[in-house]
């Protein structure tokens, strides 16, 4: 339950251009919880906005060991 309300938030972060916090709450996920896919991408999708594309490829990789197949993993791996 608390592992969804940081991801939810750190997505509300992402959409309010609050990427710090974003950033903060996504990492979060992942310490909770290291094989929680959405913490990887919401990671991932607020490095990207922030211009830290080495960092935003790096976390999709990471995610793309809690599911290899994962569309929204494989779809920003591409951009």
């Amino acid at each position: 339950m608390i592992l969804q309300a940081f991801s939810n938030r750190a997505l509300c972060h992402i959409h309010l251009g609050a990427f710090p916090q974003g950033l903060e709450d996504a990492e979060k996920c992942i310490e909770l919880d290291p094989n929680f896919l959405k913490g990887y991408v919401r990671k991932a999708k607020v490095q990207f906005l922030m211009e830290s594309y080495e960092n935003a490829l790096a976390t999709y990789l990471e995610g793309l060991k809690c599911d290899p197949n994962n569309l929204e993993v494989l779809d920003g791996l591409r951009r």
